[in-house]
């Protein structure tokens, strides 16, 4: 017959002390016939033996902490004023220029037929020849 035996949780809260009462009972009560869990609970508590003598060191905070600089309303106002400034001035150039540009179109223009003239790279319209 296989017999059951605790889960490493199970010892891991019994040797800290973090069981219910029952649980406690039911954990003693396989621990006084199992060899094998009573070893693995001598390394559990071993383990915890370890880890608690164990120190930690958390570095404090620096003491001082970088000072903010204050910001003075008057000269984010002129920050946005110049801003705007700067916007304004360079719209109204860039419109003057627009104003003193030629408008190319590009529209398709069909070309000029000249009566008698062959254009290079077109057809002409013939009228029709009776071959009879």
């Amino acid at each position: 017959m296989a017999t059951i035996h605790l889960s490493d949780d199970s010892l891991m809260q019994y040797a800290l002390d973090l069981l219910d009462d029952d649980d406690r009972e039911a954990v003693a009560a396989h621990l006084a016939g199992c060899e094998q869990c009573r070893t693995r609970l001598e390394i559990v508590r071993g383990d915890i033996a370890a880890i608690e003598q164990v120190e930690v060191t958390i570095p404090s905070p620096p003491l001082s902490f970088p000072v903010q600089r204050r910001t003075n309303a008057w000269a984010v106002l002129v920050r946005a004023v110049a801003l705007i400034l700067v916007g304004f001035v360079t719209g109204w150039y860039l419109s003057s220029q627009v104003r003193n540009t030629e408008v190319v179109s590009f529209a398709h223009q069909p070309p000029a037929v000249h009566p008698g003239k062959a254009i290079p790279g077109t057809f002409h319209v013939c009228e029709p020849i009776d071959l009879r």
